[in-house]
């Protein structure tokens, strides 16, 4: 990726504002969000859209540029093999 992100950093940068954006869009707007999941996975029930909007907003920062935060997710995706610290180190770069 990083040389990709030398390639574009326009695009990249647009691409990190697009997720932040998105994050904070799901904070302010809950139900909006709630009737997006339902959309898409097809699931009516409140309980259900409430249960998967809370364990996936509980773990979400305000804006997610620390290293902590990305190791956690990597942890929730079940990165194995190599220690998801070692691979955040690889991985960040926060130049955007």
């Amino acid at each position: 990726m990083r040389p990709y992100i030398t390639k574009q950093p326009e695009r990249m940068r647009s691409f990190v504002a697009g997720i932040t954006e998105a994050i904070a869009y799901i904070r302010r707007r809950p139900t909006e969000a709630k009737g997006i999941l339902q959309k898409y996975t097809r699931v009516s029930d409140p309980m259900i859209l409430q249960h998967a909007y809370d364990s996936d907003t509980a773990t979400w920062k305000r804006c997610p540029s620390n290293p902590e935060g990305t190791k956690t997710i990597l942890e929730n995706l079940g990165v194995s093999g190599r220690a998801a610290a070692q691979f955040v180190t690889e991985f960040i770069d926060d130049q955007l």
